[in-house]
């Protein structure tokens, strides 16, 4: 009698497993059992190892099952490795301890909120300085070319009389026949060509330095438009509704009101640009 209730017990378990398989705690899974006909007990098909009979149900007493004590129940690791005969305890003890690093590393991730790049740029822009000295670089270039220039304009004229007075001293004496001139002459002439030489020689390098710092110029008044064209777009930009400006609002915890006011503005200013084109 005996006999057959352990091979029926065998029978149930089998069929138990062959449904919904149990679990070995050597093969980490659930695996089919084996029940040899010596004893009842159930061995796993892999490993051949002993698997734990699973518990039958009960039937449950009126006053119910205590869900709030269930709940409550708290997961001591240091108990857990212990008591670590079970493989069910070691999965338990490995998923909390992923858990728990899975939320402490998401944790300052959901805290942290930092604003666009834009914004930043905005904020940095510099004020500009009206007594800057790149602006006021040509006068004294100019100044000390003034009286340089009156110079050559002194020599180049005296240069020409003197030109002048050797070529007509000269004429004069031939057609006067005194040969006391022609010497006079021919000494004024040259002593003119040469101080004309002079003179025009300095008159081009004062022009070419008046150029020189025409073009310096030129480039600290492209230099000043392009600073003044930055400033304006960077004011603009942070005075017009725009991403940076409502990410920066958001971030500030702004009123719902202003937050869609702002993104009004951005879809007229789209809208604008959008006609425009």
């Amino acid at each position: 009698m005996e006999e057959m209730e352990t091979r029926l017990c065998a029978a149930l378990l089998l069929t138990f497993s062959c449904e919904h398989g149990m679990w070995c705690r050597h093969c980490k899974q659930d695996v089919p059992a084996v029940a040899p006909a010596t004893n009842g007990a159930v061995h796993c098909a892999r490993c051949h190892g002993p698997l734990d009979q699973p518990a039958f149900a009960k039937s449950v007493s009126d006053s119910g099952v205590g869900l709030d004590q269930e709940s409550q129940r708290v997961v001591d690791p240091h108990a857990l490795l212990q008591a670590s005969d079970s493989g069910y305890r070691h999965d338990e003890i490995r998923r909390a301890i992923r858990g728990a690093q899975r939320r402490a590393s998401a944790a300052p991730r959901m805290l942290r909120f930092d604003p666009p790049e834009p914004l930043v740029e905005q904020k940095r822009v510099e004020p500009r300085d009206p007594a800057s000295p790149n602006t006021r670089v040509d006068q004294p270039v100019r100044e000390n070319h003034r009286p340089t220039q009156w110079v050559a304009w002194a020599l180049a004229l005296t240069g020409a009389m003197t030109l002048g007075a050797g070529v007509g001293l000269m004429f004069w004496s031939l057609t006067e026949a005194r040969p006391e001139l022609w010497e006079w002459g021919i000494g004024a002439t040259l002593t003119g060509q040469g101080v004309m030489i002079i003179g025009l020689v300095q008159l081009l390098a004062g022009l070419w330095n008046s150029s020189r710092s025409a073009n310096q110029t030129l480039r600290g008044v492209q230099q000043e438009l392009r600073r003044l064209g930055r400033t304006t777009e960077s004011l603009l930009g942070a005075n017009a509704p725009t991403a940076a400006s409502f990410y920066a609002d958001l971030a500030r915890g702004a009123s719902p009101e202003m937050l869609l006011a702002n993104l009004k503005g951005q879809v007229d200013a789209l809208s604008s640009h959008v006609a425009r084109d």
